[in-house]
Formats: C-alpha cells, sequence, structure tokens
C-alpha cells in the first residue's frame, strides 16, 4: 500500500496541482458546476412532460373535448340555417331528435350529471372514468393505468355502483 501512495505523491499529485492551478481549466470547472443545478432540473422536467400515459391522456381528452362541443355547435348552426332557408324542415324540427335547442339542454343535462358523478369518484375511478367516456377499451386502459385487466373493470364496476346510487337519489 506504501509503494501505492508513493507512486501517487510522485506522478499524480504534482499533475493534478499543475491542472488544478491552470486558469482556463478552473474556468471550465466553475462554468460546469454552475450549468449543472440547471441541467438537473430540466432532466426533471423532462421526465415529468413525458410520463408514459400522461400524453395520451391530456392529447385524448383535449381532442375529444374540442371535437364534441364542433360537432354540437355543427349541427345547431347547420339546423339553424337549413331551418331558415327550408320552410318543409319545420315539422322534423318539432321532433326532439333535430331541435337545436332541446340538443342544447341534452348536453347541458350531460354535463350537470357527469360533474355529479366526477364529484363522488376517486381520483383513480375519474381517471378510468374520462378513458372510458373517451371510448377506450379496457385492455387499453389497463396499458395506460398500469393496472391489471380485473383492477379496472373491478373500478368500472365501483363507478357504476355509484352512478346508480346517485341517479336513485
Amino acid at each position: 500500500m506504501s509503494k501505492f501512495n508513493e507512486l501517487i505523491e510522485k506522478y499524480l499529485i504534482p499533475t493534478a496541482g499543475k491542472l488544478s492551478a491552470s486558469r482556463i481549466l478552473s474556468v471550465l470547472r466553475d462554468a460546469f458546476m454552475l450549468s449543472f443545478p440547471l441541467t438537473i432540473v430540466g432532466s426533471i422536467a423532462i421526465v415529468i412532460m413525458n410520463l408514459p400515459y400522461l400524453n395520451k391522456v391530456i392529447d385524448n381528452n383535449l381532442t375529444n373535448y374540442i371535437a364534441k362541443h364542433n360537432v354540437t355547435k355543427n349541427k345547431i348552426l347547420n339546423e339553424s340555417i337549413s331551418y331558415e332557408n327550408n320552410n318543409e324542415r319545420i315539422l322534423e324540427l318539432e321532433s326532439n331528435k333535430y331541435n337545436p335547442e332541446v340538443n342544447l339542454f341534452n348536453d347541458y343535462d350531460y354535463s350537470s350529471l357527469r360533474n355529479k358523478i366526477i364529484e363522488v369518484l376517486t381520483w383513480e375511478e375519474e381517471l378510468i372514468f374520462n378513458l372510458k367516456e373517451q371510448n377506450y377499451t379496457v385492455l387499453e386502459i389497463s396499458e395506460i393505468t398500469d393496472n391489471k385487466l380485473r383492477t379496472v373493470y373491478n373500478i368500472i364496476k365501483r363507478i357504476q355502483d355509484k352512478t346508480i346510487k346517485l341517479m336513485s337519489n
């Protein structure tokens, strides 16, 4: 062990002393030390932004929300335009299926019922409820949430039970 220490003291310590005295290398060392915390914060932010299922959930939620409201808006707009342009459609508009006013109320009823349901759900149930609402299959939901199929089925059953209980009140 003493020979090893002698070799280090004879060759490595003088070389390290010369390197640490170098002005250029000390500037580079200080610059890297200053940038290290920013590198750590940036890498943590990248990891958080690229979680496995977060992108799918956020993208699909926004896409489905925008598409749903665009369809409703376009349907109401088309119905009102066709109502003005075509007098023969007056009788057809009297049915609730094509009535834009009724469609608006149905959309409002659905959103208020959905909000009531979400209030009684846990965060995990709410996540699965949102994914199921976006027409994901149970297999896709289990992959996105990293749960077993049986767990997803059980959570869907709990959501159904809570919804039935809410509707019966």
